[in-house]
């Protein structure tokens, strides 16, 4: 019990020193850091604003995969001095938990120098790339890199069955996305394709189709405004306003205090 308990609180300030090194590195190079974020699946530190450079942006991502190789050497480093210098009980403790964490840095930062966006590896990759070839062919790169990597996570996922890891590369997979317009685009009609399939249809612009599946989705869930919403978005192309204006007045009495179909309303 109390050695589990230390192991988790050792993991989370290691990842909070780890996105400190990012906050440091940030403060140094002028750039407002506004909040640093812990979650089940790591962190991250919210800046005020992008680095204008390259280099800043290589100096701010570097930073914590820094700390955290460091910290899981002194860790190591402690462990051997301890072990040789303190009571039996306190041998206990450390001999199980110094190289639980030290080894819990090591991974971490081997899992964050993989080059794959938006890790910071990825995100160091990114900022060399574009330090040569410029923003636009650096997104390229980075991303023509960061898929065969994601690739073997998603299968290394698979094979452990580590949901949580398949989780994070679903985020992962988004978040390459939005460094090319085509492949984001891709990846929002798989997601609707797969848990919204009426959306799907919409944005392919077959509406008769996205009608028919808007309308099966208000028959199962009729106090659901945003199906309303979606099928009036479809009546709208399809030039159907009376049954557009039956939708978002159905649309209004669900939530009345949405805003987008009384302009949608005001319109027609």
């Amino acid at each position: 019990g109390l050695l589990a308990l230390l192991s988790l609180i050792g993991f989370m300030l290691s990842i909070f020193l780890h996105e400190l090194g990012h906050t440091l590195a940030a403060k140094f190079v002028k750039v407002e850091v506004k909040s640093i974020v812990l979650w089940l699946l790591g962190g991250f530190t919210l800046l005020s604003r992008e680095p204008e450079k390259p280099s800043q942006r290589l100096f701010i991502n570097f930073a914590g995969p820094f700390i955290t190789i460091l910290l899981g050497g002194l860790l190591f480093a402690v462990y051997y001095y301890v072990l040789y210098s303190t009571s039996l009980f306190w041998i206990y403790i450390y001999s199980r938990l110094f190289p639980v964490l030290a080894l819990t840095n090591i991974v971490l930062f081997v899992f964050n120098m993989l080059p794959v966006y938006p890790l910071d590896g990825g995100n160091i990759v990114h900022a060399l790339m574009e330090l040569f070839f410029g923003k636009s062919t650096a997104n390229l790169i980075t991303m023509i890199i960061s898929l065969p990597v994601l690739i073997g996570l998603i299968a290394l996922g698979f094979y452990t069955r580590d949901y949580i890891l398949l989780v994070f590369c679903v985020f992962i997979a988004i978040a390459i996305s939005t460094l090319n317009w085509r492949t984001l685009r891709s990846v929002e009609l798989g997601i609707n394709y797969l848990f919204r399939r009426g959306a799907y249809y919409y944005l392919q612009g077959d509406f008769d189709r996205a009608v028919q599946l808007f309308t099966r989705n208000i028959e199962s869930k009729p106090k659901q405004a945003n199906g309303y919403m979606f099928r009036s978005a479809c009546y709208i192309y399809m030039q159907q306003n009376e049954n557009a204006l039956a939708d978002l007045q159905r649309t209004l009495e669900l939530a009345p205090g949405s805003e987008l179909p009384l302009l949608l309303r005001g319109d027609l």
